[in-house]
């Protein structure tokens, strides 16, 4: 028992090696402890078996500097854009895309003037449950009340997930709140009874428009 453990703690520590060398890269950016601290709350309530070792392995990454942040990324909620019931159908039978519209306020650090009459901020669309994209597409921006600043907002810069809301399958029936990019892992966090996927949220990086921090 004592070989085993030994062998994962040493399969952790590289595993969080290659994690910092991505973040260090550019590759990946890092996660905020408000992220992680939703998934410690929900694993309180969890029944799976490795429930232990996936709690020490999101501790060593909140206490990690190099992996998580209390102070530079922003968590944006999106607000989706509705579509009539005609639209929708109609589309659907054209057979055309049809993605769902999110609509974001933010403003960047990076803009320092603005005198457009609408707010500031950016719209992502969302192919199925799991895709993400950036629109600059002005169709999207017009009348939305919404436009983007193009030379400073970057998709790199933003960690998409949604929050999934749930109640224990145990006789106690506790309401979770999980923040996922993937719905497959819900399961493999939780068990809980008729998930229901809600606000679409980004957490936007603005480390390179910090002079120091606290």
């Amino acid at each position: 028992s004592s070989g085993i453990n030994a062998e994962y703690g040493e399969e952790v520590e590289q595993f969080l090696e290659s994690l910092e060398s991505l973040c260090q890269s550019g590759t990946l950016q890092r996660v905020s402890v408000e992220y992680v601290n939703m998934f410690l709350s929900a694993l309180e309530l969890s029944l799976a078996e490795r429930r232990g070792q996936f709690k020490r392995l999101l501790d060593k990454i909140v206490k990690n500097t190099k992996l998580s942040s209390r102070y530079d990324l922003l968590r944006l909620v999106g607000r989706e854009r509705l579509q009539s019931p005609m639209e929708k159908s109609a589309k659907d039978m054209l057979g055309l895309e049809n993605p769902s519209v999110y609509e974001f306020k933010m403003d960047h650090p990076g803009v320092t003037t603005c005198d457009q009459r609408s707010e500031c901020g950016f719209i992502l669309r969302r192919h199925g449950r799991t895709k993400i994209e950036l629109s600059r597409d002005s169709g999207d921006y017009q009348n939305s009340g919404i436009h983007i600043h193009s030379d400073v907002v970057r998709v790199e810069d933003m960690f998409w997930y949604a929050m999934w809301s749930g109640v224990t399958e145990d006789g106690d029936g506790w309401k979770v709140r999980l923040p996922l990019r993937n719905w497959m892992w819900l399961e493999g966090v939780v068990s809980c009874e008729a998930w229901q996927m809600g606000e679409q949220c980004v957490d936007y990086n603005i480390s390179d428009y910090l002079v120091a921090r606290c």
